[in-house]
């Protein structure tokens, strides 16, 4: 578990691939201080692979608290007509088109930013959570798994038809706060049979 922090120290929470920014609201709601949600598609200015390195240097700073990425599952879903990964190949199949291993690599470039700022932000103290969907790709990738398997990392699984969404989809985290081991602990996604 890393280190707590000390009373009336200054951090702040932060979404990465925030999408609609909706657990930004809801944690400023709460009244923890928050940093603006990184995605994309609110500019250029929030892409992690060009300026992601100022997140990994407020973490390793110690002005991340607590974070939540949710890294795109596009290229990860198991649920492809015509899958571009598998648990043998978890970075791309071989066989992939130019087009696909552009898409491919971007997912890799992603998960391995996810990696190093998850670790930036344990290492200085803070705490951490991945999403994705439980039957995802991302979870046989290397650098999860080495994260995964690291000391500090719990895994959680819940049902998202929980929180509003019209349809069952299982949910899975890699997480690193005390209080979410208390969820119902989840057993590493197996590819369906």
């Amino acid at each position: 578990m890393p280190p707590t922090r000390e009373p009336g120290d200054s951090a702040f929470f932060v979404e990465v691939f925030a999408g609609e920014k909706i657990l930004t609201v809801a944690v400023a709601h709460a009244g923890v201080d928050t940093l603006t949600p990184w995605d994309i598609q609110h500019g250029t200015a929030f892409n992690v692979l060009r300026h992601g390195h100022v997140l990994i240097e407020a973490a390793e700073a110690g002005l991340i608290h607590s974070a939540h990425l949710a890294p795109p599952c596009q290229t990860y879903t198991m649920a492809r007509d015509r899958p571009l990964r598998s648990e043998e190949f978890p970075e791309g199949l071989r066989d992939l088109s130019s087009r696909e291993k552009l898409r491919v690599s971007l997912g890799n470039s992603l998960t391995s930013w996810t990696v190093k700022f998850a670790v930036a932000v344990h290492e200085s103290g803070g705490y951490c959570t991945i999403e994705n969907p439980t039957w995802s790709w991302i979870w046989f990738d290397p650098h999860m798994l080495e994260l995964w398997r690291s000391p500090g990392w719990g895994t959680a699984t819940f049902p998202q038809q929980q929180f509003c969404v019209d349809y069952h989809k299982d949910t899975f985290f890699l997480h690193n706060p005390p209080t979410m081991q208390h969820m119902r602990p989840a057993e590493p996604p197996l590819p369906p049979t």
